[in-house]
């Protein structure tokens, strides 16, 4: 298939905020003192990667239609953000890597999805099932999201993360687009489930 299917990215969209709310729920379960549920919480995280890449790669028709040379660069972005959510997610469940770097791992990956959300809805608009208040809400969650650039200088560094100033606005960036860009997904699958 090489056209934009709505129908399919509705349910692709849809799926994103249902991974959203499990691992809420399993991340209150681990800190309510049933350790179990952390790995499990992990393993939600990278399915949600997973579909976000599944998403990304629907929406890559609509792009390369408006901006075929600069398409495929963003699709890539957009692809190594959510590998690296998916391959830290599961490191850290398997306890392979510190909940903590993984964190920041994890904002790598939001932040470069940030970059290429940010692109391709100004790329994409006009579109009949992207409303001024999708665009706008769509907006705030891509400004969230590059808040989570900043950990990539920070692992970099080397530093102690737990104090480092910096860490601070990446785990807003974190906290506030991970909690949008589903929000976000929810309402974009109900329109297009709709249309």
């Amino acid at each position: 298939m090489n056209t934009f299917d709505p129908q399919l990215t509705g349910k692709i969209a849809s799926a994103i905020p249902l991974t959203a709310v499990l691992s809420i729920i399993t991340l209150a379960l681990l800190y309510s003192g049933i350790p179990i549920f952390g790995p499990i919480n992990d393993l939600t995280n990278a399915v949600s990667g997973v579909l976000i890449a599944v998403m990304v790669g629907q929406f890559h028709f609509l792009f390369r239609e408006r901006a075929a040379g600069v398409a495929v660069i963003f699709l890539l972005v957009a692809f190594a953000g959510a590998a690296t959510i998916v391959i830290n997610s599961v490191l850290v469940a398997f306890g392979r890597m510190h909940w903590l770097t993984g964190g920041m791992y994890t904002a790598i990956g939001y932040g470069l999805i940030g970059v290429w959300f940010f692109v391709l809805l100004r790329t994409i608009v006009p579109q009949p099932f992207l409303t001024p208040g999708l665009i706008r809400l769509g907006t705030v969650t891509t400004l969230a999201l590059l808040f989570c650039l900043p950990a990539a200088p920070l692992m970099g560094l080397g530093d102690n993360l737990k104090i480092n100033p910096l860490i601070i606005i990446v785990f807003f960036g974190a906290g506030t687009g991970w909690l949008l860009f589903p929000f976000w997904c929810w309402q974009l699958g109900r329109r297009l489930i709709s249309s």
